[in-house]
């Protein structure tokens, strides 16, 4: 005869709440690539129509001579040749994770990152120096981080 034991945690508030966390961690992948990049392209829709106002540095004017000539050879683009960093549209396009073929993001359980295409928008390094427009302010970072905690603590997205 043979005696069997087992013994089995109880299923409290506490271990319940736990392993719904455990369970929202090994899915953050799809939260990234759904919720946190519709924040991206949200703030970066936001930057380039505020002129990255939006982010707490209002991108510094043209020099006035290059200003002129933008208006002339970009007026029948998006912006009309009149706003800071949309001359063609492919870097905002791509910034804003609109047009596939200006960039391309990756996405893990530790991050999501986007990179410009420099095949396909030359200048987008050059741009990036003179007016930054991949990095974000602390107040935008922030509310993408609260997103994140709020998902993985309550699941909510």
């Amino acid at each position: 005869m043979a005696i069997e034991a087992s013994i089995t945690p109880k299923e409290d508030g506490i271990t319940k709440a736990l392993n719904g966390m455990m369970n929202r961690v090994s899915t953050i992948e799809g939260y990234l690539d759904r919720n946190l990049w519709r924040q991206y392209q949200k703030a970066q829709i936001e930057r380039f129509q505020s002129q990255s106002a939006s982010e707490g540095n209002r991108w510094s004017e043209l020099k006035p001579e290059y200003a002129k000539r933008k208006k002339r050879i970009y007026a029948s683009y998006e912006g009309g040749g009149n706003v800071v960093m949309i001359a063609t549209g492919k870097l905002a396009k791509g910034a804003e994770g609109e047009d596939s073929s200006y960039f391309y993001r990756e996405v893990s359980s530790r991050g999501m990152k986007v990179y410009m295409n420099t095949g396909s928008v030359p200048y987008a390094a050059y741009a990036a120096e003179a007016r930054p427009y991949m990095s974000f302010s602390q107040a935008t970072l922030e509310e993408m981080r609260r997103g994140i905690r709020d998902f993985i603590k309550k699941g909510k997205a």
